[in-house]
């Protein structure tokens, strides 16, 4: 049997080129990903500065809920902020929440065509909360989230 020797002038490896060709793309697809970083973490704060609000209009509803018909109205729903002297919680007012102002307002209900419906008043609450995109944006973007609902005296669940 006769063995044949395969001789190859190539040698296992890679060339320094090759190497930093190899490094160059890496680094540019990793700058790539990187720059989502702080895209995602604006979104993330975002995100919680509005679940924040409409767990606070959420609030407002249910306490809209929890007063009589005959004593739903702006007056039972707002808490003053005596500070300011709003009649609405302004910006500071709700204890654990500064960052937030909440305003509720109630009215008669009507349908589309704007007659008022009789013994239904429409409960609508606006969480308003101020975002900063960045360090040196010196103005801040308003942002609001409400909820309305309807609250009718003869169906109302005691």
């Amino acid at each position: 049997m006769q063995h044949k020797k395969f001789i190859s002038n190539d040698k296992a490896g890679f060339s320094l080129v090759e190497i930093l060709v190899s490094i160059t793309i890496l680094a540019v697809g990793l700058m790539g990903i990187a720059s989502l970083f702080p895209v995602a973490g604006e979104k993330i704060r975002v995100a919680d500065m509005e679940g924040k609000a409409l767990y606070l209009a959420e609030q407002g509803i249910e306490k809209a809920r929890s007063l009589s018909y005959g004593n739903l109205n702006d007056a039972n729903m707002n808490v003053p902020c005596t500070s300011a002297g709003t009649t609405y919680e302004d910006y500071g007012c709700i204890e654990e929440y500064p960052e937030f102002s909440r305003q509720c307002t109630v009215n008669m209900a009507s349908d589309s065509q704007g007659n008022p419906l009789r013994d239904v008043k429409m409960v609508t609450v606006e969480v308003k909360f101020r975002l900063k995109f960045n360090t040196a944006q010196t103005d801040l973007k308003e942002q609001t989230v409400a909820l309305v609902d309807y609250i009718g005296e003869s169906f109302k669940i005691r």
